[in-house]
């Protein structure tokens, strides 16, 4: 009994296992409600994003400058220091001005996407937000970032 093994399979298999593997983006999640963070982290996570949460202004500025995410997901409401003053706090700092800032808040007005824009965020989405929307979102900023080859 002879025994053929096709080595052209295992030589593509071979090439496959040592490409270096892309690792995931971060995003930071800057929101009090632990309802929200438990949804935002079953979607995103579920799309392969690593999170990291921070339930204050003061954790996420700590959050960004000690980890530099790809993107950060700020609530505006926040106990402490708000959503507002902590993306001024990111603002000022040079590597903050490069990391995309999506304003998160309940408040639907025309006047707070605005004033979100103002202050520095790239975005802004509507609380209870729609989770299409908010992953098309995520993914059109963290997919600016990735570089073309």
């Amino acid at each position: 009994m002879s025994i053929t093994i096709d080595t052209t399979l295992a030589m593509t298999q071979d090439h496959y296992d040592t490409a270096p593997a892309k690792k995931p983006s971060l995003i930071l999640v800057v929101e009090d409600s632990a309802d929200i963070r438990d949804l935002l982290a079953e979607l995103l996570e579920g799309e392969g994003y690593r999170l990291l949460f921070a339930t204050k202004g003061e954790e996420g500025l700590a959050s960004a400058n000690a980890h530099h995410p790809q993107l950060i997901l700020m609530d505006l409401s926040l106990p402490g220091m708000d959503g507002w003053e902590a993306v001024r706090q990111l603002r000022k700092k040079e590597k903050g001005l490069q990391v995309p800032i999506i304003a998160m808040s309940a408040h639907a007005s025309e006047h707070t996407r605005c004033r979100a824009l103002e202050v520095g965020c790239n975005d802004y989405i509507r609380k209870p937000f729609d989770t299409d929307q908010l992953l098309e979102v995520v993914a059109r900023y963290i997919n600016s970032l990735e570089p073309t080859n």
